[in-house]
């Protein structure tokens, strides 16, 4: 499997990540993760900085260098790189711009995550870009970085991501796909020069929307 390389320095590499590849090795089949796709075309050590889903595609940050490791994961941590996501939900919306402030809390097999006034706080911003006969294309912009958080957070208020059976949405694709995509990545870098990455749509996410364009567009 070939993985998009969509910016490089001296001490990190985002790449686009594809759908039905997990960031690390779970052990349970004989695929390949993608950070060992990685390490295998850089031929060194590289870490992971933030995790995608097994079904989500785009933007995802790795560290080449210790020093790499302990900057990023540090502005990670402070909250001062934006992680910008586009989604197709299920449903239309009466506002177009709000926030989604449940808490979240992982069940006990850490398989999921629910709502609940106990758990870890999480922030999702989000901004409707076009509404279609039932579906919607959303901007999601995360503060947190909680396990599954856009996905439960649109579940919650009744617009589960297209495809997304494990948050309840009535379409369904199969496991572990599902239309979020991880757009893009704005941060900056060591040298303290700002980086804008952007991944393209894949080609299934792409489809839906031109389908959704050319018979269904309302906005």
């Amino acid at each position: 499997m070939k993985i998009a390389f969509l910016e490089e320095g001296i001490h990190y590499v985002v790449v686009k990540k594809p759908s039905c590849i997990t960031i690390l090795s779970t052990g349970q089949n004989d695929k390949p993760s993608l950070l060992s796709l990685i390490r295998i075309r850089l031929g060194r050590k590289i870490k992971p900085i933030h995790r995608l889903d097994k079904g989500t595609v785009g933007c995802c940050l790795f560290a080449k260098t210790d020093k790499g490791t302990r900057f990023f994961s540090n502005i990670f941590r402070q909250r001062i790189i934006r992680k910008i996501y586009l989604a197709i939900v299920e449903g239309t919306f009466q506002v177009l711009s709000f926030r989604i402030l449940y808490r979240l809390k992982q069940d006990e097999q850490k398989r999921y995550q629910i709502v609940d006034t106990c758990g870890k706080t999480a922030t999702t911003k989000v901004q409707v870009l076009r509404e279609f006969n039932g579906f919607s294309l959303v901007k999601c912009e995360i503060d947190t970085g909680r396990m599954h958080q856009i996905r439960i957070h649109l579940s919650a208020i009744g617009h589960p991501i297209v495809g997304d059976k494990l948050y309840g949405a009535k379409i369904n694709f199969g496991k572990d796909t599902f239309f979020l995509h991880a757009n893009s990545l704005i941060f900056f870098d060591i040298d303290k020069r700002i980086r804008y990455v952007y991944a393209d749509f894949d080609f299934y996410f792409q489809k839906w929307l031109y389908l959704l364009e050319s018979k269904f567009c309302k906005l």
